[in-house]
């Protein structure tokens, strides 16, 4: 009978203590060994205690008699001629620190343990993953780990399958063979033959084979033995999807827990503990990814002057200096193991492995967390479809991941290395040509949106670029998942102003448009406040125009009223040398109300006056009521109520046989000025007429302001239950109108409703919503709703007729 083998005595040693929960200093308490015997033994230094001290271990431990068993075993030294010798025991050693990837080492230890109650075949399971992701340190931990169920011993070979020289399988097979103890017989370069040969061998017994870096299918398939006796475990940067019956798993980055957790085994954990902070920016910039945390935790390890430390390592990371050679390590390389894939790309001469190594470089340029297909398409100057084949032969060798339909992400040390290859591959003109391409395919996406929506195109616009997009819901979803693309290309392009301005001011104007149909204008603030920030006298006038009134229009939408007003002022002198009456009035218009808003009365009404002198002019029918509109809310913030009731007076007059819907928004304008002006009664009864006159219409936003201006008229009058009702109505409908973003200003209204009555459990959980609403949108008030939630253990119920009113 051939003896049952058993891991490694190190290997088991450890993977006891941790089972127990123990530490080193621990366990050599309990046994009276010292912590340096226990770290001997743990990392094989000592490979075979004495019995005593084996003894002694299993005491401290409280062993079953079967691991007891197993210990004994491992520690027993072969004699010449054992029978136990002769099995093949070619596993690499088990790293001493493993740490994470516990479910997966679960998975894995439990299919090889019970394989016949997985499948009734051979069991094969492979682990993919990104270089130095920890694909080789998974397998051979696991097979250590199972090592007792498989007899008759463990092969181990390294196919090469990442480099430019993968083994062949025929060379593969004669390895595997010599481990079995096989002699060469017939054909030496049959293929057909060793691989017969190898499932004659493999036959009967209970075995485990370990095929590390493979390159794919048609280099493992003649590797695999013929019997279910057997197990595989084989490692690839490369998805094996169509071997058959094969079980993956995929690994991916640590999180930062693990990351963490493995420095501080690398390092010693004293180290982590004593400064957190440094230890999570090395792990961020080692990318999570487990070979580079370990290349650099090993260049402190030991060290005790200031450039070893971890701040010192950290500071060297995150600067300017060479990531990737801080990364270098004696025995591993970060750089080498990414890059080798791109050599395996080269040596393949394959038509589409050659054009993916060129694409590489070009595609380390796109920033973000994500790029798009169509993006990459554009920067690569490549038809839709090629490029598609391109990016997905990248994700083959993951070098590339595809989280989402069209959408691909490169690893942060990924992209370095193509950078690296891109200066030295790519010229400055080249780099020049992405960075425009780039930008031109945003902004035609960003002007075919307008052009879907039957909207007149801009001089600024670009008419062209995305003529096959037919679809409007498709373009603002792309659009949508663009925007932390399109700002951050902005940013980068403004820093080069005036290069590319003509594109970079489109692309800000253009998401200025696309900011009232998806009710997210943070981005496209930050867009055009990067672009202004920029402008010289020498910029043309009419795009200085366009650009200040956007960036005013986008503080206005998120209530920075002192922000629109100012660059409104210092766009006015411009908006008046075009001489177009209509563009003036509604701008003095916009003005007016940004100052009364921001507090300013007397200034709001000399413009709303500047207004109404040029609206009989302007050729618009909304133009005069507007002005009175204007004219009435300024004088009610200067305490003028006759001016404004003239004013409002008028205006509803002018809007008598205006259709329902536009006449509503007048008059939830004007019952909203009344109610800041203390005109309670009158603001309900103005507010109700809107409501009639929005019969049948409620349910878009001038419905929602109308119910919202109604609640908050209610609570400033403490008529609570009435608030309530319309605050509830105003939630409903604008649920079913997202895009508005007036869901959340109805839960933050609901809440201070509820407050004023003491329902303080209420009003946190609308606030409670609202401010997650807020966040979507990035809205300012949801520091106001956090304030609020903060102060209702205080006592501050946040509600009353003046803070309803401030609203």
């Amino acid at each position: 009978m051939v003896p049952v083998s058993t891991p490694p005595f190190a290997h088991l040693l450890r993977h006891l203590r941790t089972t127990a929960g123990l530490t080193q200093e621990r366990l050599a308490e309990r046994s009276g060994l010292s912590p340096q015997a226990i770290g001997a033994l743990e990392g094989g230094r000592r490979q075979y205690p004495r019995p005593t001290t084996v003894a002694q271990l299993a005491d401290a431990l409280s062993l079953s008699p079967e691991d007891r068993h197993r210990l004994t075993t491992a520690a027993h030294r072969p004699k010449a001629g054992d029978p136990a010798s002769a099995v093949p025991r070619q596993l690499p050693p088990p790293i001493t620190d493993f740490t994470g990837r516990t479910t997966e080492l679960d998975t894995l230890v439990a299919l090889l343990r019970a394989p016949h109650a997985a499948a009734p075949g051979i069991v094969i399971s492979a682990i993919g993953g990104m270089a130095g992701i920890g694909k080789t340190t998974l397998a051979v931990q696991a097979a250590h780990r199972v090592a007792d169920v498989f007899p008759d011993g463990q092969l181990y070979l390294n196919l090469r399958g990442g480099g430019r020289d993968p083994v062949r399988p025929v060379d593969a097979l004669a390895a595997l063979l010599l481990g079995l103890g096989v002699p060469p017989s017939g054909d030496p370069q049959d293929e057909r033959i060793a691989a017969a040969r190898f499932r004659t061998a493999m036959a009967g017994r209970r075995m485990l084979v370990v095929l590390d870096d493979a390159a794919g299918i048609e280099q493992v398939t003649p590797l695999l033995p013929g019997t279910p006796s057997s197990a595989v475990v084989i490692t690839s940067r490369r998805r094996l999807t169509a071997l058959p019956g094969v079980r993956h798993v995929d690994l991916d980055l640590l999180t930062e827990h693990e990351a963490l957790q493995l420095l501080g085994e690398v390092v010693g954990p004293e180290w982590v503990e004593a400064a957190p902070n440094d230890a999570r920016r090395i792990v961020q910039r080692c990318g999570h990814l487990p070979l580079a945390i370990r290349i650099a935790g090993g260049q402190v390890r030991g060290s005790s002057d200031g450039a070893g430390t971890l701040g010192g390592l950290a500071e060297r990371l995150t600067g300017d200096a060479d990531r990737l050679g801080l990364l270098d390590g004696p025995q591993a390389s970060v750089r080498a193991s990414i890059a080798v894939s791109i050599g395996a790309l080269i040596a393949a001469d394959q038509p589409l492995d050659l054009a993916a190594a060129q694409a590489f470089p070009w595609l380390s340029l796109l920033d973000g967390n994500h790029f798009s297909l169509r993006v990459a398409s554009a920067v690569l100057e490549l038809p839709l479809q090629r490029t598609e084949e391109v990016l997905e032969r990248l994700v083959d060798i993951q070098l590339l991941e595809t989280p989402a339909l069209h959408r691909y992400r490169m690893h942060d040390l990924v992209r370095a290395v193509g950078r690296e290859q891109a200066k030295v591959s790519l010229t400055p003109t080249d780099l020049a040509g992405a960075q425009h391409r780039e930008l031109a395919q945003y902004a035609a996406m960003l002007w075919r949106l307008e052009k879907l929506r039957g909207e007149k195109l801009r001089s600024y616009a670009i008419a062209s670029g995305a003529e096959e997009v037919t679809d409007l819901g498709e373009a603002a979803a792309w659009l949508e998942s663009e925007l932390a693309n399109m700002v951050r290309l902005v940013r980068a392009a403004a820093a080069t102003w005036p290069g590319e301005r003509h594109l970079v001011a489109s692309i800000a104007l253009g998401l200025r448009r696309f900011s009232s149909l998806r009710m997210r204008f943070a981005e496209p603030r930050d867009a055009l406040q990067a672009v202004v920030e920029r402008l010289t006298d020498e910029d043309p006038d009419e795009l200085t125009m366009h650009l200040l009134v956007a960036l005013g229009q986008m503080n206005a939408a998120m209530a920075q009223y002192e922000q629109a007003a100012a660059l409104h002022r210092r766009a006015l002198p411009l908006v008046e040398a075009r001489g177009d009456v209509l563009a003036m009035t509604n701008f003095l218009i916009d003005l007016s109300y940004f100052l009364g808003r921001a507090s300013e009365p007397a200034a709001a009404i000399e413009y709303a006056e500047r207004a109404l002198a040029l609206a009989p002019e302007a050729g618009s029918p909304r133009a005069v009521p507007l002005a009175h509109l204007v004219v009435g809310t300024s004088a009610g913030g200067l305490g003028d109520i006759d001016r404004q009731r003239s004013a409002f007076e008028r205006a509803t007059q002018l809007i008598a046989t205006t259709p329902g819907p536009a006449r509503a928004m007048y008059l939830s304008q004007i019952g909203w000025s009344l109610a800041e002006s203390g005109q309670f009664d009158t603001a309900v009864e103005v507010l109700t007429d809107g409501l009639e006159a929005a019969q049948g219409n409620e349910t878009g936003v001038v419905g929602i302001d109308l119910y919202l201006y109604l609640g908050r008229v209610w609570l400033a009058l403490d008529h609570h239950a009435d608030a309530i009702e319309a605050f509830t109505i105003a939630g409903k409908l604008a649920a079913e109108c997202p895009a508005e973003g007036r869901e959340p200003m109805a839960h933050h209204e609901l809440g201070r409703a509820h407050a004023a009555l003491g329902n303080h459990d209420q009003a946190r959980d609308e606030w409670q919503r609202a401010a997650t609403l807020y966040d979507r949108i990035a809205a300012p008030a949801a520091d106001e709703v956090r304030a609020l939630l903060a102060g209702l253990d205080g006592g501050d119920q946040g509600g009353g007729a003046s803070s309803a009113v401030q609203r």
